[in-house]
């Protein structure tokens, strides 16, 4: 786990401690706190499973079939996601010619509306 998510250390300041695993954590409201309960179980129930097939099999075992893949994932993952945003022939608007709308209607009709010129990050909505 990353140690944002255990020790709030960037964002906003809350006046209380903020960890993202607590329920009564300041971040969230109380319409949310069933899910952080749910959530929370959820990882508890992983390292469970973890552990038991590091009993059953070994570490090596788990760290090979478990650990690899999901570091070859997360590194793929990461490196689409920079690839996508720092392409030089991908245009950049500031928020007088871009906003949520624009966004989002682009996206999902692949039609330029509401502007003359509205563009995403996706080179094959242009």
């Amino acid at each position: 786990m990353a140690a944002v998510s255990c020790v709030h250390v960037s964002g906003r300041p809350y006046p209380l401690f903020a960890c993202h695993f607590d329920p009564n954590s300041p971040i969230y409201s109380d319409r949310e706190r069933n899910r952080i309960f749910i959530s929370d179980a959820g990882v508890l129930a992983m390292f469970y499973a973890l552990y038991r097939l590091t009993v059953a099999y070994s570490l090596g075992w788990v760290i090979r079939v478990c650990g690899v893949p999901l570091l070859i994932v997360n590194g793929w993952l990461v490196l689409i996601t920079y690839l996508q945003h720092t392409h030089p022939a991908l245009p950049h608007y500031d928020s007088s010619k871009w906003d949520w709308l624009r966004g989002h209607w682009r996206r999902w009709t692949g039609t330029a509306v509401f502007s003359t010129r509205c563009s995403t990050t996706s080179p094959t909505l242009t």
